[in-house]
C-alpha cells in the first residue's frame, strides 16, 4: 500500500527481475510520467526559439536539459553526447539548426514551431519516434526482465500522451488567436487530470 502515488514508479523500477508478473491496482497521473516532463522541457525550448525561417536558434540551457532527459538520451545517445560536447567546446550560448547532429529524434525535437495549430502534429511525431525507439530497445534479447518492464511502462505513458494530444487538438478546432505557450499550458492542465490505468494480459493473472 503506497501513501503517495508518485512512489509507484520508483517501486516498479526497483522490483527485482526474479519477481515475474505483478498486479497494480491503481492509476498513475500522466503529469507525473517522464514523458510529461519531456513535453514541459519542449515547451521551454520552443519559448526560447529566436530568429526567422531557416535561422532559428535555441537557448543552451534548454537544449542541455532536453539532451539530458532519459528518453532523449536513450533514443540518440551518441548524437546527444556529441552535441553536448560541441556546446561545451565552443561555449555556445545559443544552438542553431546547423549544430544539431543528423538523427531523426533530434531533428524533430529542434524544429521550431511558430503556430499553435502545428504543435499537435509536432509533438505526435516526437512521440511516435520515441515509441519506435523503445520498441526496438525492448526487442533486444540481452535486456533484463526489469528493464523490459520499465520500457513497457514508458511505452504505455507515450500512448496515453498521444491520445491526450489528439483529444486536445479535437477540442481546439476552430479556436483563433491562441499562442503556442497557451497550448502547452492547456496540455499541462489536461495531463494533470488524466490517470493512466495499468493493463496487463487477462490470461496471465
Amino acid at each position: 500500500v503506497l501513501p503517495d502515488e508518485t512512489l509507484l514508479m520508483p517501486l516498479l523500477y526497483s522490483i527485482p527481475p526474479e519477481i515475474g508478473k505483478i498486479n497494480v491496482t491503481m492509476g498513475y497521473s500522466l503529469s507525473n510520467a517522464s514523458i510529461a516532463y519531456l513535453i514541459d522541457l519542449i515547451a521551454r525550448l520552443q519559448k526560447s526559439a529566436q530568429g526567422e525561417e531557416g535561422t532559428f536558434t535555441f537557448y543552451h540551457r534548454h537544449v542541455k536539459a532536453l539532451l539530458a532527459h532519459p528518453l532523449v538520451s536513450g533514443a540518440a545517445k551518441e548524437e546527444a553526447e556529441a552535441l553536448r560536447q560541441e556546446m561545451v567546446a565552443r561555449n555556445l550560448n545559443r544552438v542553431s539548426g546547423t549544430d544539431i547532429p543528423p538523427h531523426p529524434m533530434l531533428e524533430k525535437l529542434f524544429t521550431p514551431v511558430m503556430k499553435w495549430q502545428d504543435i499537435g502534429g509536432y509533438l505526435k511525431s516526437i512521440l511516435t519516434t520515441l515509441y519506435r525507439s523503445l520498441t526496438d530497445e525492448r526487442m533486444n534479447e540481452e535486456r533484463p526482465e526489469g528493464s523490459v518492464r520499465a520500457i513497457d511502462l514508458e511505452r504505455e505513458f507515450i500512448v496515453q500522451c498521444y491520445k491526450a494530444i489528439s483529444r486536445l487538438d479535437d477540442s481546439l478546432q476552430g479556436t483563433k488567436g491562441m499562442s503556442v505557450e497557451t497550448y502547452f499550458r492547456l496540455f499541462k492542465q489536461l495531463a494533470r487530470g488524466l490517470s493512466v490505468a495499468f493493463r496487463g494480459e487477462p490470461l496471465s493473472g
